[in-house]
């Protein structure tokens, strides 16, 4: 967890299809403000382990934007009205 540009942010490798490297909380950081815990944990003590899901009406959404990185697999933007454009690994 995170706070970039205003925003707190959990990270999620998942994303970027585990490479560590790849990731930037500016693409692929996930807005803790939109998302909600599934382990029982609080909401507001969020860290490593943390099991989050999106909350209704933020789960699904269309690609946007499509981006072959340079012979890696493709990426897929998905504009978060609000929050900006998420890139994740497709």
């Amino acid at each position: 967890m995170k706070q970039v540009s205003g925003l707190w942010q959990a990270k999620d490798l998942r994303i970027v299809n585990g490479v560590a490297s790849d990731f930037d909380w500016t693409d692929n950081g996930l807005p803790l403000a939109i998302m909600h815990r599934v382990d029982g944990g609080n909401n507001n003590n969020v860290g490593k382990g943390a099991k989050l899901r999106f909350d209704d009406g933020w789960d699904r959404g269309t690609i946007d934007f499509y981006n072959d990185k340079a012979g890696k697999n493709g990426y897929v933007g998905i504009n978060f009205p609000g929050y900006g454009t998420i890139w994740f690994d497709s």
